[in-house]
């Protein structure tokens, strides 16, 4: 209830990014990194907290969030969640900010990112439509700013698998 609470705040005083509740609720997320990245897996369609999610990571202690972020079955539901937004365009955002999270991740924890090749069958559904909700072509075209992501998506698996260059032509 807590992150509704604030998320009502910040929409009651127009203030997202500068929010005087924020610093304290993330500062809550910090101390409890288990119960915040499984609101975030419960909270599939919550905007506002994945953007809140994200600012956390971010951050200078992100790395408390990101270590648990970084178990594999977090991942996989993660993944999961993103590829089950993918064919609804209201969800446009939100896939951007899951888009964001799972770059970001990946980006600070290097080598150290628990399932990298889960990365190749998200960007292999996006491209190919072979994922459960065949919209990959309404995805890559929805967005200039999604269509960046994937690329970015692209080059972060790369760094874990620089021979795999069919996925990146395929992405290109």
């Amino acid at each position: 209830e807590l992150v509704g609470i604030i998320t009502k705040l910040d929409l009651w005083t127009k203030r997202t990014q500068s929010s005087p509740f924020r610093p304290a609720l993330i500062k809550f997320m910090y101390m409890h990194p288990t119960d915040s990245v499984n609101f975030l897996l419960n909270h599939p369609d919550d905007y506002n907290y994945s953007q809140i999610f994200y600012s956390a990571i971010k951050d200078s202690n992100g790395s408390i969030l990101l270590n648990e972020f970084n178990q594999s079955e977090n991942i996989s539901a993660f993944i999961d969640l993103l590829l089950h937004h993918r064919s609804n365009s209201e969800k446009m955002g939100l896939r951007i900010t899951f888009l964001k999270i799972l770059i970001h991740s990946m980006n600070q924890l290097g080598t150290n990112f628990s399932i990298p090749h889960k990365i190749k069958f998200v960007l292999s559904a996006i491209i190919s439509g072979a994922a459960p909700l065949d919209a990959s072509k309404e995805m890559i075209s929805s967005s200039g700013e999604e269509c960046e992501l994937v690329l970015d998506l692209a080059f972060c698996y790369l760094n874990y698998n620089s021979s795999d260059l069919d996925i990146l032509i395929s992405v290109i």
